[in-house]
């Protein structure tokens, strides 16, 4: 790499891999590479040690002052001052070094949420950030010869999105509903949401509102989600107890979660729960497949109305198309098993993980496994389940059968601008028809996690079409 060091690289590989959630993972694995060269993990955490001698150093030096020890006094407090000065010197590093080697997840901060196409944002602040992101994307790829061509690619198509001013933009949040949202928080004590509502109240009527085009699924990448994974891949996945998977078509069910409903959705009153199964319906008069319970419909009605978003950080309306995929296929009356895969992602076990936790693994983990078994990982990517992959899978293999749910793909958009991660599949609610959020620190044994790689084509938001 020239030009630029490593210390900037590893700071816009960072910036990058908060904004564009569709490749987060490589771009934190391509930080943490860069970071090396200045601090090792090790290194790093001999960083942090030093910030906790500070704390250990004020303690002694408060206990030489009270004994009137002014020899050591004076000998603790140019220790202190050496090593705050070090610190300091180091903040740089540290922060960075905290973002790279601390654990990662998704961050649904502003542009995000933007890019995604699930809030409304000042068209200029949009306009902004993507010219940022992309200007970033190519220094990049002018700097890493080896992997120029993604970061050109992906550049690139940061330059085809597109703007839209709608009248009414989806997902914004009215006064009455801003107010409701900070009173609630503030009963709870939760300054960070009261924090955050303030904050995106106070954005709104100053400027033209705008969002993220989503793009039409091309034929490209449509064909791309039915051709076979790669047999060698397949045999190795097969050790790591994934198995191949062919999933159906449905165009019914795809036509229906295409309804015009779907370009209106607005952040729910309240997410979905355990207690609160049901949110705003399709109410458009689009037609539902005769073949789709109540139970489905829900959920699909749900996912329209409301927003949702992939880990890819795309807009998550379920895909009934064509695809190959990659599943892990154990039986659901085992939600304990152990599998070489769930070795490989240094999971502890599988039942009652924090989808936090599942998110650290993934993120960090993910690309070297895919490499691992001879698939591109900015073609792949390990995930969660996803709801429709489930739901189709679900009479093959036997699930929805339990009194369990299973981490989902995904997550809910609250009114606070916070994510609740999707699960579902209990019997008690619709087996595999069924669709729940909730927190990403829930660590209950009444969830386990079933993962699945996939294309990464399949997070491309699709275009609502207008009801017929």
């Amino acid at each position: 790499m020239e030009d630029a060091g490593p210390l900037e690289v590893a700071e816009k590989l960072v910036g990058l891999s908060r904004a564009d959630w569709k490749y987060a993972d490589l771009y934190a694995r391509a930080a943490e590479g860069a970071m090396a060269s200045l601090c090792t993990r090790e290194q790093f955490q001999g960083l942090l040690g030093q910030r906790t001698r500070v704390k250990q150093l004020i303690l002694e030096l408060q206990r030489a002052i009270r004994r009137g020890d002014w020899t050591e006094s004076e000998e603790l407090a140019e220790q202190g001052r050496e090593l705050r000065t070090r610190i300091e010197r180091d903040h740089r590093l540290l922060s960075l070094g905290e973002v790279i080697y601390g654990r990662r997840s998704l961050d649904p901060h502003a542009t995000a949420l933007a890019l995604a196409g699930v809030v409304a944002q000042p068209a200029r602040v949009l306009e902004r950030e993507i010219t940022r992101l992309s200007s970033d994307l190519r220094t990049l790829a002018g700097m890493d010869s080896l992997q120029s061509g993604f970061y050109e690619r992906r550049a690139a198509e940061f330059d085809r999105m597109i703007v839209d001013l709608p009248e009414d933009p989806p997902a914004r949040v009215d006064p009455t509903e801003q107010r409701e949202a900070a009173l609630d928080a503030a009963d709870g004590g939760d300054f960070g949401a009261v924090l955050r509502v303030a904050r995106n109240a106070a954005r709104s009527g100053r400027d033209r509102t705008g969002r993220i085009r989503a793009p039409r699924p091309s034929s490209a990448w449509v064909a791309r989600l039915v051709e076979p994974i790669p047999a060698d891949a397949v045999e190795r996945a097969r050790w790591l107890g994934l198995e191949p998977a062919a999933l159906e078509p449905n165009e019914a069910f795809n036509a229906y979660s295409s309804c015009s409903c779907a370009d209106r959705a607005v952040l729910p009153a309240f997410p979905l729960s355990e207690e609160r199964r049901e949110l705003e319906a399709c109410t458009c008069g689009h037609a539902c497949p005769p073949n789709v319970g109540k139970s489905l419909k829900n959920s699909l009605d749900a996912l329209m109305v409301h927003p949702f978003l992939t880990s890819g950080g795309t807009r998550y309306l379920p895909w009934f198309g064509a695809e190959a995929v990659l599943v892990e296929s154990f039986p659901e009356g085992e939600p304990d098993a152990r599998t070489p895969l769930l070795e490989s992602l240094s999971l502890p076990r599988r039942r009652g993980l924090t989808r936090l936790a599942l998110e650290d693994a993934l993120l960090s983990k993910g690309p070297v496994l895919c490499e691992d078994l001879g698939l591109d990982p900015t073609a792949y990517r390990l995930t969660c389940v996803p709801f429709d992959v489930y739901e189709r899978l679900a009479n093959r293999y036997g699930w929805g059968m339990q009194e369990l749910w299973t981490h989902f793909d995904g997550y809910q958009l609250t009114r606070e601008l916070e994510l609740q991660a999707l699960v579902g599949g209990d019997v008690r609610y619709g087996g595999a028809d069924d669709l729940c959020g909730v927190g990403r620190g829930y660590d209950s044994d009444h969830i386990t996690a079933r993962f699945a790689i996939v294309r990464r084509d399949r997070f491309e938001a699709r275009e609502p079409h207008e009801a017929e």
